[in-house]
């Protein structure tokens, strides 16, 4: 009897079923996740707006405690931010949030 010399490779990689199993549970993990992520950096990004408009209102009420001499004169934004009250950062972060300052008060516009 002759013997027959089968040289048998092993195969390196995944086989198919691996590759789909691993790409379930990885699909599977975003849905389960994502949602949660999105709704964290919601609450964060609503949060940020509460400090800065809390930020806003304490520097507008600092600023008329130092200038308590000028009563009837309008708060501004500039008139804050030339006066050390207001960063530039703060003053851009509060045009994109739309607030306003209104008498001695920070509002939420449009």
């Amino acid at each position: 009897m002759i013997k027959k010399n089968r040289n048998v490779r092993k195969r390196k990689g995944f086989t198919l079923i691996e590759v789909v199993t691993t790409l379930f549970i990885v699909g599977l993990l975003v849905v389960l996740i994502y949602p949660n992520v999105f709704s964290i950096r919601k609450m964060a990004e609503e949060k940020q707006q509460t400090v800065l408009f809390n930020t806003l209102q304490n520097q507008v009420n600092m600023y008329r405690i130092a200038h308590d001499e000028a009563r009837q004169q309008e708060i501004t934004i500039s008139s804050l931010m030339n006066n050390g009250f207001l960063t530039t950062t703060q003053a851009q972060q509060m045009a994109r949030a739309h607030f306003e300052i209104k008498g001695d008060r920070v509002i939420q516009g449009k």
